[in-house]
Parts: structure tokens; C-alpha cells; sequence
């Protein structure tokens, strides 16, 4: 989680990051959008996003370009230098901006900081990070002596406690020294 002031300077906290801009789309000022939503397209019913300095950005037309990418323009941007100047910005909004989930639902910004246990209940570490190299999301696990990855599917990923903050990892197939 990201914490930041706005730029109308409003304390914001629990900011969940969305996206990043990746490049300039264009002349006109339209900006190439990593999405890291499960639909790409519901970053673009924001109305704003943030910048890790609290900048608001207001969204005033996105479109799906493809896989996770959108294109996006943005109020304010009316040249392609200053959509370049935007490239590698990551976006936020507030957490209170996510609609409410399902009891078996968690998001990924969520996961980081929860316990794991093997399903003998021995303590694995910590989710450090979440990544999606592309062919699903992948949790980072860190203890004291190692580092490790675990594909969040639920063959890997057996249960979550949300109000535990824990997670229950099947580590009989995983390759790490565990």
C-alpha cells in the first residue's frame, strides 16, 4: 500500500496501485496504460488516479487497446511530450474506491504481509510482493534465511484466512528448499 498526500493536500491512505503509464500513444497526448486490474478496461471508470506524489490525473476517455493495455487520455495532456513525461508513473487510487469483495475473494495488495503455512502448519515466511510475469500471479514468500515463489493457483494456494492474514500453501510440489 502506497501513503501519500493529495495534491488538494487530504491525507490518503491504503492507495492501491492500478496501473502504470508505459509511453506516449500518439501527438495528441494519450498515454499507454499497463492495467493491473483483472478486467483492464475497469481502470478507465475512475474518474482520477494518483501519482506517488498525491497528482491527481483525471481520466477523460480510456479504451482497451490489448492483453492489459489501455490508452488513456488524460486531462491536462494535450502533447505527446507530455504523455513521454508521464512514462513509468505508477497509478493509484484509494482503497475505499474498490468495491466490496465476495467472503472467498482477496486482492492482491491485500496479500502482502500475510503469514504462510505449509498444510503440515509449518511457518514458510511472509508474502513479500505479487507478480504476473504474464502467465498467472505469482506470490513472493521471504523468511529469514530465503526467498521464494509460489504460483496463486489453488493447487498451490490451498486456503486463505482473510481475518487472519494467513495463507496455507501446499509446498509438496514447489521446487524451493522450504
Amino acid at each position: 500500500m502506497a501513503h501519500f498526500q493529495t495534491s488538494n493536500d487530504q491525507q490518503v491512505e491504503d492507495n492501491v496501485c492500478m496501473g502504470e503509464v508505459t509511453g506516449a500513444h500518439g501527438i495528441k497526448g494519450e498515454v499507454k496504460v499497463h492495467s493491473f486490474t483483472t478486467a483492464p478496461q475497469d481502470l478507465g471508470k475512475y474518474p482520477k488516479l494518483y501519482d506517488e506524489s498525491g497528482t491527481a490525473y483525471k481520466i477523460l476517455q480510456a479504451r482497451h487497446a490489448k492483453g492489459s493495455l489501455l490508452i488513456i487520455g488524460f486531462e491536462g495532456f494535450d502533447s505527446r511530450n507530455h504523455a513521454e513525461e508521464a512514462k513509468g508513473k505508477k497509478l493509484y487510487i484509494n482503497k475505499a474506491s474498490l468495491p466490496n469483495l465476495q467472503d472467498d475473494e482477496v486482492y492482491f495488495a491485500d496479500l502482502e504481509g500475510y503469514k504462510t503455512y505449509s498444510l503440515k502448519n509449518k511457518f514458510l515466511g511472509v508474502v513479500s510482493r505479487i507478480h504476473n510475469y504474464g502467465a498467472s500471479d505469482i506470490i513472493e514468500v521471504t523468511n529469514n534465511e530465503s526467498a521464494f515463489m509460489v504460483p496463486f493457483i489453488k493447487d498451490f494456494v490451498v486456503e486463505v484466512k482473510k481475518d487472519q492474514k494467513v495463507l496455507f500453501i501446499d509446498d509438496e510440489g514447489l521446487d524451493a528448499d522450504i
